[in-house]
């Protein structure tokens, strides 16, 4: 893919952000003002701290509507970032990085859910909303994964068969895992089948892709080389802890750790990649 051709799917990537990210704040306006959002009476947390007195710790429904609007604001930033700092500047790891950004704007969408109740219907928009977070939560661990494992320049060729290897197997496994659209976690999104087994599937990519990102330093003889490549990992593992957490935030201590993590190693790791191609 020719610079000029990522370019002009990193506009349009980022023009389709901002028109859902405007979409969907405008349709929260109407259904705050009218009284149409309506959070799942019944929840599943991540974590086993349903009554703790503190407030930081206890479910809050509004922390899990926040997190989900800075996703979407994530992309959006991080969009920008990209385009004007690598709008000259050829990166494998950036295009995978993309995939990250586009599991980040789907994670964003589970914000509908609760406008207008939709969590009490059975719908093919409910159906399709579930199942696109479920594609996202595939998609950002891989990502991940192949911003680490394939970010040679002379992987460069072959970045667009193996994004395009991920988007398959990530729709296939979408399609294939049920879901339970009778129950709901805590951070309004679908319940789907086999949720441990995907949880360790996740867990294995986000490892590994560390991993890869932790061998790379060591087979790289250039000092200077050497510690942008370990100031690049330990962004992308911050990052992607900062992912989960924030995935997961049902409290305003989560949600502000997973802000914090999310957006500080963000920036860090684009400044660092951006020094390994000038």
């Amino acid at each position: 893919m020719t610079l000029r051709i990522r370019n002009r799917i990193l506009l349009l990537f980022l023009f389709a952000s901002v028109l859902f990210t405007l979409a969907v704040a405008s349709l929260f306006i109407f259904a705050f003002a009218t009284g149409k959002i309506v959070p799942p009476l019944e929840i599943l947390r991540f974590f086993s701290f349903r009554n703790s007195p503190r407030f930081i710790l206890r479910y809050d429904f509004w922390a899990t509507v926040f997190s989900a609007f800075i996703f979407l604001l994530y992309t959006i930033a991080t969009l920008f970032l990209i385009f004007f700092r690598f709008e000259k500047t050829q990166s494998p790891e950036i295009f995978y990085f993309c995939g990250f950004l586009i599991s980040c704007l789907l994670e964003g969408s589970r914000i509908l859910i609760p406008f207008f109740g939709l969590w009490q219907t059975y719908s093919s928009t409910l159906l399709f909303i579930g199942r696109l977070i479920l594609f996202g939560k595939f998609l950002a661990p891989m990502s991940i994964l192949f911003t680490t494992l394939f970010s040679n320049s002379d992987q460069q060729q072959d970045a667009e068969k193996h994004f395009i290897t991920t988007i398959i197997a990530g729709a296939i496994i979408s399609l294939l895992i049920p879901l339970n659209t009778s129950s709901f976690s805590s951070v309004n999104t679908v319940r789907w089948g086999f949720p441990k087994m995907f949880f360790v599937l996740r867990a294995t990519i986000f490892f590994v892709a560390i991993i890869s990102a932790t061998i790379k330093i060591f087979a790289k003889t250039n000092l200077s080389s050497s510690k942008i490549l370990t100031r690049q990992a330990l962004s992308i593992s911050l990052v992607s802890l900062g992912y989960a957490l924030l995935a997961c935030a049902d409290n305003y201590l989560l949600l502000v750790l997973g802000t914090v993590l999310l957006f500080v190693p963000t920036v860090f790791f684009l400044r660092d990649t951006h020094r390994l191609y000038i």
